[in-house]
């Protein structure tokens, strides 16, 4: 029975933070991420992790545009209307409402999402991807909700990237609750190191 669990790892598929570079970037820090306390609701559990990175030099001119067009050339995005907004009295940006599909080892997603866009074109840019609806099969199914939130800003000489993974998924009968919990962090860590890994790549090879 324990085996079977170890094979229900929670995958879940989100757009990735990306960013250009100024300059090379020297040296990339990151922590082992953390994760809140799980709450539950009744047999949906909710999880966050939260992971930070330091880097040197980037430039946060135009993100909001290079992101926009990334998403706009993946071949498992549709995107079905872009808003342009001012968030606020400095942030400003896009609001794009799109469908992702999503194919992992434990069954197909697909994802209705509202992505925000925003930046001050200076100091500060921040990626938000909020589910609205998510149908799948097999045990991608069990994913009900899931939020990404990047937020770049420059923090005592360096840039600070913070990125927070928000997911709710329904625990099925048969799984013992500790070994669930354990396969559905798992999932996340391992989910949260290609994220991380893709931007750090995409950073040094601009």
């Amino acid at each position: 029975m324990i085996g079977k669990w170890k094979k229900l790892g929670i995958l879940v598929g989100l757009i990735l933070f990306n960013f250009n570079a100024k300059n090379s970037v020297a040296s990339v820090q990151c922590d082992e991420g953390r994760f809140d306390p799980e709450t539950s609701r009744g047999k949906v559990y909710s999880f966050s992790l939260n992971k930070v990175c330091y880097f040197d030099q980037i430039e946060t001119v135009s993100l909001q545009g290079r992101f926009k067009m990334l998403m706009e050339e993946n071949p498992h995005i549709t995107i079905h209307r872009v808003t342009e907004k001012e968030f606020t009295h400095d942030m400003s940006g896009y609001s794009i409402e799109l469908e992702e599909r999503v194919k992992t080892e434990h069954g197909r997603m697909e994802v209705r999402a509202v992505a925000k866009l925003m930046s001050n074109n200076v100091d500060t840019f921040v990626y938000d991807y909020e589910a609205i609806d998510i149908t799948g099969s097999g045990h991608a199914a069990n994913t009900q909700y899931t939020h990404e939130r990047s937020y770049l800003e420059h923090e005592n000489n360096k840039w600070k990237l913070t990125i927070t993974k928000d997911i709710k998924v329904l625990k099925p009968w048969i799984a013992p609750k500790s070994i669930f919990i354990k396969e559905v962090q798992k999932g996340m860590q391992n989910n949260m190191k290609k994220v991380v890994e893709k931007n750090i790549k995409i950073i040094e090879a601009t």
